[in-house]
């Protein structure tokens, strides 16, 4: 479970008549758009994240905690071997955006959406399209997930692989997945996972202790010094059907979540893990701010919660 921390500064109270948690400033602030990440949590299908936290997030409420460098370099490196994969395996045109050139958003013209595509095929090579297989038949977004092959637990070691593809793909990563595929306006997205081994994860965590900033560097070059190339590691691949509608609605949902949270400086408490409302409660007790509102009987609150 991802741990809340607030910033110093925020101020918490609790209304005891709605069970919402107030925020003073989240009223009308200017929050960030509803990315790819965020977009699943909001509607409550992340059990790493809730949607309360996630409102916090969008709304610059919550403390910056920094990714560990090694996960963005095993990401990176995994996009680039995904990459090999499917330009060596199928005859499609790939592309891929740094994040520096698009600012982490391939969807700049949507006010309230975006996020950064991983590759997109947009379309086929040529002396391969017929009747049959178009341009517009094998548009895609490939959503890349980079994992560890084994997974240590009490001391036992775990397949990751076959923990994934037996149990089922994790619900919030195909909602990302599903996500920009929608906002991509193509008709499919193929959730990719790529599997690292034990030795090769870390020889990554030695390649991070070489990187100065791992916000500013170049991949390709870390990967040309490996030496490793997609046959070198576990990928599956696994093609859905973008559910337009669905996705369409659940848009509306999360949006108009956001924007009466922004608009009342409420969060409900069932919007919130029992890890999160433990937390809260500490500071308004411990910082003397708990009391009581008077809330009239119309308070405005989304009345569909999603739990």
């Amino acid at each position: 479970m991802s741990e809340l921390k607030l910033k110093e500064d925020t101020t918490i109270k609790y209304d005891e008549l709605t069970q919402c948690y107030h925020f003073p400033q989240m009223v009308n602030c200017k929050h960030k758009k509803i990315a790819s990440r965020a977009f699943p949590n909001l509607m409550g299908k992340n059990k790493w994240e809730s949607a309360g936290k996630t409102i916090l997030s969008l709304c610059k409420l919550e403390q910056f905690e920094p990714i560990d460098p090694f996960y963005t370099l095993r990401g990176d490196i995994g996009e680039l071997l995904v990459f090999q994969y499917f330009n060596d395996t199928y005859p499609v045109k790939l592309r891929t955006w740094t994040k520096k050139e698009v600012d982490y958003d391939n969807f700049k013209n949507n006010l309230n959406f975006g996020g950064l595509i991983d590759i997109a095929i947009t379309g086929l090579e040529e002396g391969f399209k017929n009747e049959e297989f178009t341009d517009d038949s094998v548009r895609a977004v490939i959503e890349v997930k980079s994992k560890s092959l084994i997974k240590r637990y009490k001391g036992n070691a775990i397949d990751n692989r076959k923990t994934i593809l037996e149990e089922g793909l994790p619900i919030e990563e195909t909602l990302q997945g599903e996500f920009l595929g929608h906002m991509s306006k193509v008709t499919a997205y193929i959730m990719t996972y790529i599997f690292f081994n034990e030795e090769q994860e870390e020889t990554l965590k030695e390649c991070v202790k070489t990187i100065k900033d791992i916000n500013n560097y170049n991949p390709h070059e870390v990967l040309r010094e490996l030496g490793w190339t997609y046959k070198d590691v576990v990928i599956e691949e696994v093609r859905n059907i973008v559910r337009n509608e669905f996705i369409e609605q659940q848009m509306k949902y999360t949006l108009n979540t956001l924007n009466q949270a922004v608009k009342t400086g409420n969060i409900h408490k069932m919007f919130f893990s029992n890890q999160d409302k433990i937390y809260l409660d500490n500071i308004i007790m411990n910082g003397g701010k708990k009391e009581t509102i008077t809330t009239k009987d119309n308070k405005e609150w989304p009345k569909d919660l999603p739990f």
